[in-house]
């Protein structure tokens, strides 16, 4: 049994859930039977070959710091355990291709096309674009994606906002707003219902009723069918554990009572008790709390591929 291990926290802020998930940790029974200490990462340079003096890391910064994320990725090459892994959070790093893995895996997620950056960064001649078609065929892209839609970046962490469109002018006067920054048409379907679904371990789910407009989680234990909240924690469950996420969260729209993927790359997804109130926010620090002490223990195996990987062979 593991004794004297350290869990440590990588975050900007102290946020709420960082301390709560300290305090619940190093007051835990079975962490504090084995000695086992939850506290703030501390990091200096570097050096190759060496890893940190921690069986498991939640990262919760890594996103807004590559020194963050260079330290992770050397560490996971020791004998810690890092939450999410470093490496496949880069694989699949946008939106677009978190819905073009869900048709691979044949889950309903709204038309979408990615569109060539408007102002690519960096100094080129028209002779440098001879692999893209231009103009692009506006006509033929929204006939296939449909209005309403919206332009969204692919990055979650884009300074840009989601911009609704109903013409190809108001789409051609959005996409010229955009710069150099990703972004993809993606059609609106106005859904009846929101849900967002958080999948802690690859084993546990809870889905909340998420009400977009008011930006407002809805304490509502029968917003959902039995069918359908079954559905939803499946796929959600499945999501997770092909992309190899221990954190995950996926946001589903409901129309017609047809359920669609909105978003499914969420990793660092909202967990404070002023977002998602009260309840689910002690919900789920508890869990993660249980997730990090249980992994010092029985990790699941850092080497192992997520699921997906096995499609860009196929």
């Amino acid at each position: 049994m593991a004794k004297g291990e350290k869990i440590g926290v990588l975050a900007i802020q102290d946020y709420r859930f960082i301390s709560t998930l300290l305090n619940i940790i190093n007051t835990s029974p079975k962490a504090r039977e084995c000695n086992i200490v939850a506290e703030w990462v501390k990091l200096s340079e570097l050096r190759a070959g060496f890893g940190q003096p921690y069986r498991v890391i939640l990262d919760w910064a890594s996103h807004k710091m590559p020194f963050y994320r260079t330290a992770l990725k050397q560490t996971l090459l020791h004998r810690t355990y890092v939450i999410n892994n470093p490496y496949w959070l880069e694989m699949i790093e946008n939106r677009f291709l978190g819905y073009a893995l869900a048709k691979r895996w044949n889950m309903p997620v709204p038309r979408a096309v990615f569109l060539p950056q408007q102002q690519p960064n960096g100094e080129f001649q028209p002779q440098d674009f001879r692999n893209l078609k231009y103009p692009l065929d506006w006509k033929a892209i929204t006939e296939w994606v449909g209005f309403p839609a919206r332009l969204r970046p692919v990055h979650r962490n884009s300074a840009l906002t989601d911009q609704y469109v109903s013409s190809v002018d108001e789409l051609l006067h959005a996409y010229h707003q955009t710069g150099s920054e990703p972004v993809m048409l993606e059609a609106w379907l106005d859904y009846d219902q929101y849900v967002r679904s958080y999948t802690i371990g690859k084993n546990w789910v809870i889905n909340i009723k998420y009400l977009p407009h008011q930006h407002q989680y809805v304490p509502d234990h029968q917003h959902l069918s039995d069918k359908l909240g079954l559905e939803i924690e499946t796929t959600s469950l499945t999501i997770s554990q092909l992309l190899g996420y221990d954190i995950n969260m996926i946001e589903y729209g409901l129309k017609a009572g047809q359920l669609y993927i909105v978003d499914m790359l969420n990793p660092i997804p909202d967990i404070q008790p002023e977002i998602i109130t009260p309840f689910y926010f002690s919900e789920l620090v508890e869990r993660i709390a249980l997730m990090c002490v249980d992994y010092v223990f029985k990790p699941p195996h850092n080497h192992q591929l997520p699921n997906w990987v096995k499609h860009l062979f196929l």
